[in-house]
């Protein structure tokens, strides 16, 4: 599904939207669960971006094929969801920048996120989402969506990578529902 905001007409050919070079592309990513796992990522991401992160544990297994990663309760070791299983196999292929939309102080901004580095694309990798405590507001959305005992089409594997946020631009010069409207189509 794509979404767009109000009075902004989606592309005529969403998926080829996504192959243009990141300035020219209207479709873009929307985070609504953002972990992190220090106090200064945290206070820039919100701060200069809107973006909704949380510090947290993100405890990370990765020997050979075998992949093991979760998410953990803020303050806790519990595991909120965690991804576990191989990824194994798959071609080489060059990491293309990323456009992200968020709130901040009331207006939609519009990042480029320029991406160096290269990834292992597998296709149907051997992998599953479990989601595990329920209590937190990430959880309840991936059970929401039906994700728990996901596995995943498609995996990027890129064990080093470079990830450069833009300043974000304010992305239209119309009046947009406000995070709250928007909110409630995440819910």
């Amino acid at each position: 599904t794509f979404v767009v905001p109000e009075n902004v007409a989606l592309p005529q050919r969403p998926l080829l939207d996504l192959v243009l070079p990141s300035p020219w592309r209207k479709v873009g990513l929307y985070i609504f669960d953002l972990p992190v796992t220090t106090a200064v990522a945290n206070a820039a991401g919100r701060e200069l971006w809107g973006l909704p992160k949380f510090v947290t544990e993100i405890p990370i297994s990765w020997r050979g094929e075998q992949f093991d990663g979760a998410v953990c309760a803020p303050g806790s070791s519990e595991p909120l969801f965690s991804l576990v299983g191989s990824v194994g196999g798959g071609g080489r292929v060059p990491l293309r920048a990323l456009v992200l939309y968020s709130w901040l102080q009331g207006e939609l901004l519009r990042t480029q996120v320029d991406l160096r580095g290269w990834a292992r694309a597998i296709r149907g990798p051997a992998m599953e989402l479990r989601v595990k405590a329920r209590m937190h507001p990430m959880a309840e959305r991936l059970e929401k969506l039906g994700l728990d005992g996901a596995r995943p089409a498609l995996v990027q594997a890129a064990p080093t990578f470079r990830a450069r946020l833009n300043l974000g631009q304010r992305a239209y010069p119309q009046p947009l529902p406000s995070r709250s409207e928007a909110q409630k189509y995440a819910a």
